[in-house]
């Protein structure tokens, strides 16, 4: 998802990536999990979650 040409420089939108995520899934993703995945990738320094509720986008930090 971050990889492609828009979600690599712009970021991909929260609601947009769980969307995405959960056609893939067979198995039920909650908002809470996926949550809390990102705050993990976060603090990991993988990627960037900037903006508020549903403005939310996430990046890929350069370099990660």
């Amino acid at each position: 998802m971050l990889d492609g040409s828009a979600g690599g420089t712009r970021g991909v939108r929260w609601a947009d990536a769980l969307q995405q995520l959960e056609s893939q899934s067979s198995v039920r993703i909650s908002s809470a999990e996926f949550q809390q995945v990102i705050r993990e990738l976060e603090q990991e320094g993988l990627v960037k979650v900037v903006g508020e509720q549903e403005r939310r986008m996430i990046r890929r930090v350069e370099g990660a």
